[in-house]
C-alpha cells in the first residue's frame, strides 16, 4: 500500500512540476535579489521518519547539498533547481539527485520572502541493517519543500523526502537545511 502511496505521490510531484510550468502570474512580480543568484549550497540535517531507520543511523544525519538554477520564469516568480546531496551517518547512506521547482509569491503582503516548491529524483540509498541487503539502491523519490529568506545571501529550508522502499522499510524523512546563495 505505501509502495502505491510514494509512486502516486511522484506522480503528483511531476504532474505539479509540469503544471507549474504552464501556468501564467497576472499580477505585478518582485523578486528578491537575492533569489536570482545561480547556485547554493546547505548544510543541515535529516531525520527518518522511521524508528528501525533511526536505530542505524540516529535521530539526526547530517546532510548537505548544492543547488543550480537551471531556468528561470520571471513571469512566474519561478525557478527550476538542479540538487546534488549527500545525506550520511552510520549504516544510513542516500545521494538525492534532484530537479524541482521552486515558487514565489510576488505580492507577499508578510514582507517576507518564502517560497516553496515540489522536486523529483533519483535517491542512490544503502542502509545497512542485518534485516537488509546492505546494497547501494536507485530509487525513485520526490520532496515538498518550503523556505525563508534570512538575508540577501542565507536562507532556511525545510524539505519532506518521499523515497521509495529501501527492501521492506521506509527511509524518508525531513530535511532541514541553512543555506548560502553565490
Amino acid at each position: 500500500m505505501t509502495g502505491i502511496l510514494g509512486k502516486a505521490a511522484c506522480a503528483l510531484t511531476l504532474g505539479a512540476l509540469m503544471l507549474g510550468t504552464t501556468i501564467q502570474t497576472a499580477q505585478a512580480q518582485t523578486v528578491s535579489e537575492g533569489s536570482q543568484r545561480p547556485f547554493a549550497v546547505k548544510i543541515g540535517a535529516f531525520m527518518p521518519v522511521n524508528k528501525e531507520v533511526r536505530t542505524a543511523s540516529g535521530t539526526f544525519v547530517g546532510a548537505f547539498e548544492a543547488d543550480m538554477t537551471i531556468q528561470r520564469f520571471p513571469e512566474k516568480s519561478s525557478v527550476s533547481l538542479l540538487s546534488v546531496g549527500y545525506i550520511a551517518r552510520g549504516g544510513l547512506r542516500i545521494v538525492p539527485i534532484t530537479i524541482s521547482q521552486i515558487f514565489r509569491d510576488p505580492n507577499n503582503p508578510s514582507g517576507r520572502d518564502y517560497y516553496y516548491g515540489l522536486g523529483v529524483g533519483l535517491y542512490s540509498a544503502r542502509l545497512e541493517r542485518e534485516d537488509t541487503s546492505d546494497r547501494v539502491k536507485n530509487l525513485l523519490g520526490g520532496f515538498g519543500v518550503v523556505g525563508l529568506e534570512l538575508s540577501q545571501s542565507l536562507f532556511v529550508e525545510a524539505k519532506y523526502h518521499i523515497i521509495s522502499r529501501y527492501d521492506s522499510k521506509n527511509i524518508n524523512g525531513v530535511q532541514v537545511s541553512l543555506g548560502r546563495r553565490f
